[in-house]
């Protein structure tokens, strides 16, 4: 693997001095680098959380000119409608024209030919991301 595949963290020295001595000590255990036992212990936590479960958290389907539906897991939602209008953008599940599904929409290759076409048919829609 290449350096650019991993990424620095800081650990308290103290913990971390401990951690090299069990890892020194209980070679049993598999680990032979503290960058081993954190990666694990991370992984581990992850499955915990569900965090390979819950990501990506917004999914997207449905994409017309009338706007888009969005799945968000952190919801449980199966889908919230974002409708493109001729005065705006509105998120169907928060009622507002600015928020994270909103946001997600907008960052969408797709929409952002939809909301560019809108714009040039004088719709005030918002840029794109």
């Amino acid at each position: 693997m290449s350096e650019s595949e991993y990424t620095k963290i800081n650990l308290n020295r103290d913990l971390a001095e401990l951690l090299r001595r069990f890892i020194e000590d209980y070679p049993e255990y598999g680990y032979r680098t503290l960058g081993q036992f954190v990666e694990d212990a991370v992984r581990r936590r992850m499955e915990e959380l569900h965090v390979f479960e819950l990501t990506p958290r917004f999914s997207h389907f449905n994409i017309d000119g009338n706007g888009v539906k969005v799945g968000d897991k952190k919801l449980g939602l199966k889908a919230i409608q974002i409708y493109f209008k001729p005065d705006g953008v509105l998120c169907e599940y928060c009622g507002i024209s600015q928020c994270e599904h909103v946001k997600y929409v907008l960052s969408i290759p797709e929409v952002r030919g939809i909301i560019q076409k809108r714009r040039a048919e004088g719709w005030k829609l918002p840029e794109t991301v």
